[in-house]
């Protein structure tokens, strides 16, 4: 049987997450990655301190300061763990002078698996602008999320 995640994902409508207010197409993230390479490498040690942080909430990883569900049915199943994560750039909020922020929008079960075996994880890492073109404007949230890959 497969885990929530496998079995939305099967269903072939575009993969999105949401970390805060902002909701990424994982979908273009995965493909701009792709196509521009830039791979860096994240030694265990970052990867154990990012993806086992403790987290408030039982069920729950801390990973780049943000708080995520782990589910861990999905963990014993994962097609490739050694798919490097995505890591994108959150644009600054309105009013704020913070931009830059570096995030984890694809893979956090990659690290949490990489973390508990002591491995390190490969990274792509988005610019700023190729992670704005990966932010679902509201208007086209429902859309996006209904309609297939």
């Amino acid at each position: 049987m497969k885990c929530l995640i496998c079995e939305e994902r099967a269903k072939g409508k575009k993969e999105v997450a949401r970390f805060g207010p902002i909701y990424w197409d994982i979908t273009k993230a995965k493909q701009i990655a792709k196509e521009r390479q830039n791979i860096i490498e994240l030694p265990p040690e970052q990867v154990r301190e990012e993806a086992l942080s403790p987290a408030p909430r039982e069920g729950y990883s801390v990973i780049g300061g943000f708080e995520t569900v782990i589910d861990e049915d999905h963990l014993s199943h994962i097609p490739d763990p050694t798919e490097p994560v995505i890591v994108a750039c959150l644009p600054p909020y309105p009013g704020g002078d913070q931009g830059d922020l570096p995030i984890v929008i694809d893979g956090h079960h990659r690290m949490v698996l990489a973390a508990r075996e002591g491995r390190g994880v490969s990274a792509y890492f988005l610019s700023l602008d190729e992670s704005r073109r990966c932010i679902l404007p509201k208007l086209k949230l429902v859309a996006a999320i209904d309609r297939p890959r």
